[in-house]
């Protein structure tokens, strides 16, 4: 199945781009005619350049904290051998981004072409064949890892995750951050109702990239999920996995990525997040569809960080007892020694 929505056809580009800073959005006139609008937000979120973003493995390198609400082109330009092939932006600090037209062009945001993806994409799990890769997450690095909770762009993702510290590096970097997301979700409906309904309204694409089967993995979601009574059911959070891909009106999307940061805020909040310098030896299991998992940043100097994990699912042999009897465990975070 293709990723983009729409094909090349001869002559094919972009004609013209025009900032409309009333709306905040950059207008895209195309060489074969329409117009496509795109938030100036949106476009700084999901530059395409080797620090923004990891394209040997889809992961954003931008944090949700450093989203800047009021991003605004300096200037545009449209260039390219092959007709307006791209289109490159220069931003106020300096930092320049390049798009390519189809890249656009397959992300734009009429009612139409949101409509045609939500068709194309609802309740599936998309597998793709690809080039091998180098590495397989962002996870591997020694930067500071953005909390999230795992595998999100599956359908069905694990209910319990285990991680075992085989070897801690001894430097003062590499401590564990483990959030507990429904407090903050009910924070935010407390503090902020507009952007929990924005959160708990639209999806979000979630896609991985999976270098040992060659595939492309995706899954549509709401990153707070509520059950039949209003009350939050799961947390779907990894920002590194959010795809440029955005279902939401053109309108909602600056209010929805100011939603995202507000929620990054609480989750992030001392009250929240309980950081944990784990030894070697030791393992925590978490709910993961409430526990957020990150890590701060370490020196590779400072020595080896090895760590193993897994999955068990909630209806798992052993974990189904416990949760017959006494309903979903209270605690998000178990620790193990």
């Amino acid at each position: 199945m293709s990723h983009g929505l729409t094909k090349a056809s001869p002559g094919e580009g972009i004609k013209k781009a025009t900032a409309v800073d009333t709306e905040e959005v950059l207008k895209v006139e195309w060489s074969t005619g329409g117009v496509s609008k795109y938030p100036y937000v949106w476009l700084r979120d999901n530059c395409q350049c080797p620090k923004c973003f990891a394209a040997e493995h889809n992961n954003r390198r931008i944090m949700t904290s450093d989203i800047d609400l009021d991003a605004a082109p300096v200037t545009t330009v449209v260039s390219g051998k092959d007709r307006g092939s791209s289109l490159y932006v220069t931003w106020p600090d300096g930092h320049r981004s390049q798009y390519d037209w189809q890249w656009l062009r397959d992300r734009c945001f009429s009612p139409r072409a949101r409509a045609d993806r939500e068709k194309q994409w609802k309740n599936k799990i998309v597998v793709k064949s690809k080039p091998d890769d180098v590495r397989t997450s962002e996870a591997d690095s020694t930067r500071h890892l953005e909390i999230h909770n795992d595998e999100p762009y599956y359908s069905y993702a694990p209910g319990v995750q285990l991680l075992h510290y085989i070897e801690q590096t001894k430097g003062e970097g590499g401590t564990s951050l483990l959030v507990d997301s429904f407090n903050a979700a009910y924070q935010l409906k407390e503090e902020d109702p507009e952007a929990f309904w924005l959160l708990t309204t639209f999806k979000v694409h979630f896609i991985h990239k999976k270098a040992k089967h060659k595939a492309h993995i995706r899954n549509i979601c709401k990153i707070i999920s509520l059950d039949d009574q209003g009350e939050v059911q799961r947390v779907n959070y990894m920002m590194i996995a959010r795809d440029s891909i955005m279902d939401v009106p053109l309108d909602q999307v600056k209010p929805f990525h100011r939603a995202l940061k507000a929620f990054n805020a609480l989750l992030y909040h001392t009250e929240n997040c309980l950081h944990l310098k784990m030894k070697a030896g030791e393992m925590y299991a978490v709910d993961n569809g409430r526990t957020l998992h990150g890590r701060t940043a370490f020196n590779p100097a400072d020595g080896v960080r090895h760590l193993r994990g897994g999955y068990l699912d909630w209806d798992g042999r052993g974990l189904l007892p416990h949760a017959r009897a006494q309903g979903r465990p209270r605690h998000p975070v178990v620790a193990m020694q």
